[in-house]
């Protein structure tokens, strides 16, 4: 909420007022300076006879370097909650509707192919799963950093999970060779234990990185002005 007693000028000021104490993100700058004018509002409520100026000057000497710093630490928390909450309504929305069915008919082919691969079959994806895996993380990671650099103000949403979903990608290729090692090449084989694991691996990772896009698209609608120099499509 901006406060309509406040001009655009006035309020610029306070962003500058914020920005200027190294608060680096934009969403947190927003929570700052909606509490602040917040603050000058109600004191112009009680003292209508004060000017807007001065209310402002008397609102920003009460928040003094340690007491800001407080007022910081709790709007990082409250944007926090925030993304994470509908990082966690992505997540979920992963597998429900049509998603069950792609994850049902990914679980019957791959145990399909696990149960009727010969150990040589099973050693050639384990051993050419690599690059595939790594190739993927890393360009999703590039293109992540890229599209993060084209913002012209930072969130912190670029820091709650970006690095991560790249991992995902290649941390996925090291997890399958262990299961696929425990349960495909030894003496017994257990190809419904295989496709269990690796499935519910790949979901999750796929979960992931949807929940990361979807939570960006929400940001790109709270925040639009951050995103006026990145083209919809990324």
């Amino acid at each position: 909420m901006m406060n309509s007693q406040l001009t655009k000028e006035q309020i610029d000021l306070l962003y500058k007022y914020v920005a200027d104490r190294e608060v680096e993100y934009f969403d947190v700058q927003v929570e700052l300076v909606d509490h602040i004018a917040s603050k000058i509002e109600e004191e112009l409520d009680q003292h209508p006879e004060k000017s807007v100026e001065e209310v402002m000057k008397k609102t920003l000497k009460m928040f003094k370097k340690r007491d800001f710093k407080q007022v910081v630490k709790e709007k990082e928390k409250q944007v926090g909650r925030l993304y994470r909450r509908f990082w966690n309504e992505g997540f979920k929305d992963f597998f429900i509707g049509s998603k069950i069915f792609f994850s049902i008919v990914l679980m019957g082919v791959l145990y399909i192919f696990l149960k009727e691969a010969s150990i040589e079959q099973v050693k050639i994806v384990n051993e050419n799963i690599l690059w595939p895996c790594i190739s993927l993380g890393i360009v999703y990671g590039i293109f992540i950093f890229f599209r993060n650099v084209m913002m012209p103000k930072k969130l912190s949403l670029t820091s709650y999970r970006g690095v991560g979903t790249g991992l995902v990608i290649i941390n996925f290729y090291s997890v399958v060779k262990l299961v696929l090692k425990f349960t495909m090449l030894g003496e017994s084989t257990y190809p419904l234990v295989a496709t269990l694991l690796i499935s519910v691996l790949f979901l999750l990772g796929i979960a992931e990185i949807q929940a990361y896009e979807k939570l960006r698209a929400y940001s790109r609608q709270l925040y639009p002005e951050v995103f006026k120099s990145v083209p919809k499509f990324v």
